[in-house]
């Protein structure tokens, strides 16, 4: 990330950002989400998840909570904390359509799990 001067940064692709709260991550993370829609790199489409931030088509989302009954569609297993998601689809009840990042798993996951 690189400053433009008028208080706003620029954004260069990364994968990691430290930071010393949660409060300047999620800040992050939205400016870094805008950025993309703007771009249209992605939807504006996406649902409230957890830690009060939004996710939709295109997000990367770490999973925070191991779920067995939460199975994979692909693959064999289940939701577990920190797995790395990527967003394939947003339902109109609030759950996630994802594809784990690593091998491509997709689980379906409730509205529950994402609030």
């Amino acid at each position: 990330m690189s400053s433009t001067g008028r208080g706003r940064p620029t954004w260069k692709p990364a994968r990691r950002a430290c930071t010393a709260d949660s409060a300047t991550v999620a800040e992050l993370n939205e400016r870094a989400r805008a950025d993309r829609i703007a771009a249209g790199m992605m939807s504006d489409v996406a649902v409230g998840i957890a830690g009060g931030e939004r996710a939709g088509i295109g997000d990367l989302v770490v999973t925070r909570q191991n779920e067995r009954c939460l199975c994979l569609r692909t693959g064999g297993g289940w939701v577990e904390n920190g797995d790395r998601w990527i967003v394939t689809a947003v339902q109109a009840d609030g759950g996630l359509t994802m594809r784990r990042a690593d091998d491509h798993s997709q689980a379906q996951l409730t509205p529950q799990y994402v609030s």
